[in-house]
């Protein structure tokens, strides 16, 4: 149990300290900039988004239909 507490520990601070790190960049003008810029997904990432969806089902129906 201590090993679990001390990994979620460090994910946490981990975590913490990375958005602290892209907050300091993105008010110096650097390239967290690109990344806070409000956007959409595109046309291409539905797209794509689709394709995977209709992978994922397929290959879950041929799992339910084939598979025993």
């Amino acid at each position: 149990m201590e090993l679990i507490d001390l990994t979620s520990t460090a994910i946490a601070v981990t975590l913490r300290r990375a958005d602290e790190m892209g907050d300091a960049i993105t008010a110096r003008g650097g390239t967290g900039q690109i990344s806070a810029a409000p956007s959409r997904p595109k046309r291409a990432d539905w797209v794509a988004l689709s394709i995977a969806a209709v992978v994922c089902g397929a290959a879950l129906a041929a799992e339910l239909l084939l598979g025993a």
